[in-house]
């Protein structure tokens, strides 16, 4: 290879976008237990935007490698180095509670369809992530349970039709 580059992209660049125009944003994710990038990330972040960080063993912080052809500057293939095996149940509920604790103290709370359900508890009807089926209708409804039941002013609520986060 040519040349190789390292950034923290996904919900660290999304936390720095909205850091550009909010006094604080907080980032409450899992990093990987084995190859963590917690210091690439860290770096990476503006000074406004805090990192919550649970540490998930045996797994890597995921990441993903693009290989790029430098005369078109044109991607050829990605490698994903990530274990999508769900969260043991111990793992989960210590996750839940740290989000449900953390969404009462802000004024927006920025999720993503899967994790509105799982880790806030909230069921969506005529929704289901595992096979991409979303009903937005009952997302819209599930954002004002939110900020009634949690205390935010505001939920956004990323909607994508994925199966994973490689098929997208």
């Amino acid at each position: 290879f040519h040349d190789s580059e390292a950034f923290a992209g996904g919900v660290f660049a999304a936390a720095n976008h909205v850091a550009s125009f909010c006094k604080q944003v907080e980032v409450v994710t899992w990093l990987g237990a084995r190859d963590s990038q917690e210091a690439l990330i860290r770096k990476a972040l503006k000074p406004n935007v805090t990192l919550s960080a649970m540490q998930r063993q045996g797994a890597p912080t995921t990441r993903k490698v693009r290989f790029v052809d430098p005369t078109h500057l044109r991607k050829l293939f990605e490698v994903y180095f990530i274990n999508d095996t769900p969260l043991s149940p111990e793992e989960q509920a210590n996750f839940d509670r740290l989000v449900a604790r953390r969404t009462r103290d802000f004024d927006v709370v920025i999720a993503n369809e899967e994790d509105l359900q799982s880790v806030l508890g909230l069921h969506v009807p005529g929704t289901d992530v595992t096979s991409g089926q979303l009903d937005i209708e009952g997302f819209r409804e599930a954002a004002e349970r939110v900020t009634r039941d949690f205390g935010p002013k505001m939920v956004a609520i990323t909607l994508r039709e994925s199966l994973s986060a490689s098929d997208n």
